[in-house]
């Protein structure tokens, strides 16, 4: 698979979508999603690009989890809370890239305020992405990026 598009400043990833940085290659990230406050542990694993906005990831976790997207949501990283437009917290169109993350470096994700479903998302692994092929659900303007095995 070739790397990015270039444009002078900008470049684009494989599907077409604007990212923050020049980059030879797009990078993914190995994300451990582990819901907290429950026993037994419940976790998941995700491969995202490192150009996935905060606001992607949310409902890229909306999908794994099998949740609906009903409720509010926040990430928490850095001291700082970004999330739902509702919320008066910062803004969720941020990528993954932007915060400098380190491979074991943690963050949390808080779904259903009411009922405060907690999680920590660790970043397992980061690396050069493999092929990876992009699905656009228009139903919530969501990338998804997979690796093919």
């Amino acid at each position: 698979m070739e790397s990015p598009a270039k444009c002078g400043a900008v470049a684009f990833d494989l599907c077409g979508y604007q990212t923050s940085r020049m980059s030879e290659a797009p990078q993914i990230d190995q994300l451990k999603v582990r819901r907290l406050g429950i026993s037994p542990m419940i976790w998941w694993r995700l491969r995202v690009l490192d150009s996935t906005t905060l606001r992607e990831l949310h409902g890229i976790l909306q999908v794994a989890m099998g949740w609906e997207g009903l409720h509010l949501s926040a990430f928490e990283i850095y001291a700082v809370q970004s999330g739902a437009f509702e919320l008066p917290v910062a803004s969720p169109d941020v990528t993954l890239w932007d915060f400098g993350f380190r491979e074991r470096d943690r963050f949390s994700y808080i779904y259903d305020m009411g009922d405060g479903w907690a999680h920590e998302i660790r970043m397992e692994t980061m690396g050069p992405a493999g092929i990876y092929q992009c699905i656009r659900l228009d139903s919530v303007s969501v990338v998804f990026m997979f690796l093919l095995f």
